[in-house]
């Protein structure tokens, strides 16, 4: 099992901001700070609807730390569908686009999740987000990004090599999930030239914010959001 250097809840980079108030008509009115959690399960690998009960389970706890009560978010004929946790894990409904963005069909939150190797990990937000993660392993990165990455990207990889690689990789990844275009999609180049010619990542691509997340040697983790947004990592 990969060594991580995550412990049970870890602060990202970007710490949390404390929300705001402003006094309205009627006394304070608390405007909410958004907050991506990372929730990272270690063990054997899950796909597809089999990791649709640790997405429930993320979804659950996600709502208990935020204080959101989804119970009454959404109703069906004026009854609460959800009056009890039980009975939020199973009728929490899992829609797939056609590009295959998975999405909570009947819950006001966003995620997005990637496994490699023992590792899981799903990203839920309100508001939509990427995650991708790759343990490093022996693969053609040269002939990989001058095949399917862009030409900055491509001459990235040549200079920085397979750390280079799989850093971009992450990244395209995040994003291509956070868009919902998936890897192959239309997507801009995520490198650019600096001033003195040095190839660096660009962290803000139209509007989405792309940031690493440090896992641990030889993992990459790579999360792109709509606005910039602090986040959470907690261990499930």
């Amino acid at each position: 099992m990969a060594q991580t250097a995550i412990s049970a809840c870890s602060t990202g980079s970007k710490k949390r901001k404390k929300k705001s108030k402003e006094e309205g008509p009627e006394g304070p009115l608390f405007i909410r700070c958004w907050t991506m959690r990372i929730y990272l399960y270690e063990g054997k690998q899950l796909h597809g609807e089999a990791a649709y009960p640790l997405i429930r389970l993320a979804a659950e706890m996600y709502a208990a730390e935020e204080g959101l009560d989804l119970a009454t978010c959404f109703s069906d004929a004026g009854e609460n569908l959800f009056t009890d946790v039980d009975r939020f894990l199973i009728e929490t409904k899992i829609g797939v686009t056609d590009k295959g963005k998975p999405f909570f069909d009947n819950l006001p939150l966003e995620f997005s999740v990637t496994n490699s190797g023992e590792m899981w990990m799903c990203a839920i937000s309100e508001k939509p987000c990427g995650i991708d993660l790759q343990v490093a392993k022996d693969a053609p990165h040269g002939k990989i990004a001058e095949r399917f990455f862009k030409p900055e990207e491509a001459e990235y990889v040549k200079t920085f090599g397979e750390e280079g690689f799989f850093r971009l990789w992450v990244r395209r990844e995040a994003y291509g999930k956070m868009t919902g275009e998936g890897l192959w999609g239309d997507m801009p180049s995520l490198v650019c030239a600096g001033a003195h010619g040095d190839l660096k990542f660009l962290d803000n691509i139209d509007g989405f914010n792309i940031s690493d997340i440090e896992i641990g040697e030889g993992i990459y983790c790579a999360v792109c959001t709509a606005d910039p947004e602090p986040y959470q990592i907690i261990l499930l």
